[in-house]
């Protein structure tokens, strides 16, 4: 039995919600550039993606740590996703549903790391990219906690139809433009 749409909908959005992620309303917009695309596109450079935590000894150092510290915390939430789409494709719908419920709780305390991740990010970035990071951080951190209080794929759908657009569409554009930069400077991806 595969997964019903709707809970596969929320499980995806519920990913994208939890780590940095990219959507295609971006590519919808007329302003926007396409999706994979950046206002400035660049080549990795191959920077240093263990980088110096301190950010003096190494160039980009900072940047790159606290860029690979949000991409390892995103592939931890897409773990937990991962893990909810193996174990449920032979299960009964009610089944995946508490699935995907307790994959939303066991990603909660990631939440800190990453709201500490972009914090790290926006001490490290350009000035002109700091407000993409308050972007970014301000979204997910607001919609994981407006996860955290579901108790039903219901609340789940609640709270991603009560996305806004223009704030889903800022956070997405905002990911472009920190990946395009993290990939430049690191070779370190964060966006999904």
């Amino acid at each position: 039995m595969q997964l019903p749409r709707s809970l596969a909908a929320v499980s995806l959005a519920v990913l994208c919600a939890s780590a940095a992620c990219t959507t295609t309303e971006v590519s919808a917009r007329k302003d926007s550039p396409p999706r994979g695309e950046t206002a400035a596109t660049s080549v990795p450079t191959g920077g240093d993606p263990g980088g110096d935590p301190g950010g003096s000894a190494v160039p980009g150092g900072a940047l790159c740590a606290a860029a690979q510290r949000i991409r390892d915390l995103g592939d931890q939430a897409s773990g937990l996703m991962n893990d909810v789409y193996r174990q449920t494709l032979s299960q009964d719908p009610s089944a995946a549903e508490q699935q995907l419920l307790d994959a939303v709780a066991a990603m909660q305390p990631l939440v800190p790391e990453l709201a500490d991740a972009y914090d790290d990010l926006r001490g490290a970035v350009p000035a002109d990219l700091a407000d993409d990071v308050d972007t970014l951080r301000s979204f997910t951190v607001e919609v994981m906690d407006q996860m955290a209080n579901a108790s039903s794929i219901e609340d789940l759908m609640a709270v991603v139809e009560g996305f806004d657009e223009d704030a889903t569409v800022a956070a997405a554009t905002a990911t472009l433009e920190l990946d395009a930069h993290t990939r430049a400077e690191c070779n370190v991806t964060i966006a999904n």
